[in-house]
Order: C-alpha cells, then structure tokens, then sequence
C-alpha cells in the first residue's frame, strides 16, 4: 500500500490544522468549572461563603440557618517549558 503523502505540506492542511486547533480550545470544559485568578502574589487566601442553606418543611418555629465560610489558598510556582526548534526550520517556517 502506497500512501500519497505530498498534500501534507500544504497551505491548506496547515491551515485546516489551526482552524480545529482553534475549535478544540475555544469549546474547552474548563472556564466552566474553573476560576482564573490574576495574581503577582506568592500565595493568596481567598475566602467565600458556602451554599445557601437547604430548605426545611415549615414548622410552628423559623430557625435561621447561616451560610458557612469557607477558604482556599492559591500558591504560586514557577515552571518552566522549553521546546528546541532548529534554525533552519524556524526560517521555513509558513504558519506565523
């Protein structure tokens, strides 16, 4: 079996690629149950209250239920990432 691999290259592939790369992370799960914090801080403690409390059947007596506090703390590391990109690909390079 012969695979006709020459199209690879190409201008539109390229471009096919970064458009589904483009799609893949704009339609991401994670806004949805994460929170972005800016932050220039080594650790930061973020306090909040819970959940209203749950709802009780009416009794004769109204009992007053508070909201709980809660608290997180956000640390800061720092990471590193390097990718090695050979010169001459990098001047060939079409993409932007």
């Amino acid at each position: 079996m012969t695979l006709n691999l020459r199209g690879l290259g190409s201008r539109a592939i390229i471009g096919a690629f970064f458009k589904r790369l483009e799609e893949a992370q704009t339609a991401g799960w994670t806004a949805d149950v994460a929170t972005m914090f800016a932050s220039n801080q080594e650790s930061e403690t973020y306090t909040f209250l819970s959940d209203s409390p749950s709802l009780t059947e009416w009794s004769s007596n109204r009992t007053a239920q508070s909201m709980k506090r809660f608290e997180f703390s956000v640390r800061n590391k720092k990471f590193s990432a390097g990718l090695q990109i050979d010169e001459d690909d990098l001047r060939r390079d079409k993409t932007g």
